[in-house]
């Protein structure tokens, strides 16, 4: 009969073995919720960036909109990056990893200027939303560039 001291030891070993397929499947889904959410703001970039070219009416409301969306997904991002969630199916670089504040002190400054962006919508000012644009284009280009593989 085992002991009483025993079964924690032994129930903690079959948890922690136990728990392996649950970790890298929560890294898989944190790996698709990062990628999705850098898809999404691809689009409202996508969007900003035909008033930015006049290939579309500037609409405040869209622009802020969309701003909104790059920050917040900005913010959320942090939480989407388990240690070693890198691959073949992720951009990722371990850069991330090796300078986390770094890289989070990117995605904050991105998602300032995101924000400025929302902002400028909000005010219906298509100026102060160029220049806006421009202080955003910078900071995703700066963390990309550092923290993201290029595509092949």
């Amino acid at each position: 009969m085992l002991g009483i001291r025993v079964l924690p030891t032994i129930f903690a070993v079959a948890l922690s073995v136990g728990a392996w397929p649950f970790v890298a499947a929560a890294q898989a889904d944190e790996i698709a919720q990062r990628q999705a959410a850098m898809k999404n703001n691809g689009e409202a970039t996508k969007t900003l960036a035909a008033f930015v070219k006049g290939e579309a009416a500037f609409d405040g409301k869209t622009v802020a909109h969309a701003g909104y969306t790059i920050a917040n997904n900005l913010v959320a991002f942090g939480t989407l990056l388990p240690e070693g969630s890198t691959g073949e199916n992720t951009r990722a670089k371990p850069e991330i990893w090796q300078d986390m504040e770094g890289f989070m002190a990117a995605a904050e400054e991105a998602s300032a200027a995101a924000k400025a962006v929302a902002a400028a919508g909000e005010a219906n000012d298509e100026a102060a939303f160029k220049v806006a644009m421009g202080e955003l284009g910078n900071a995703c280009g700066a963390c990309h560039e550092k923290f993201r593989v290029p595509r092949n």
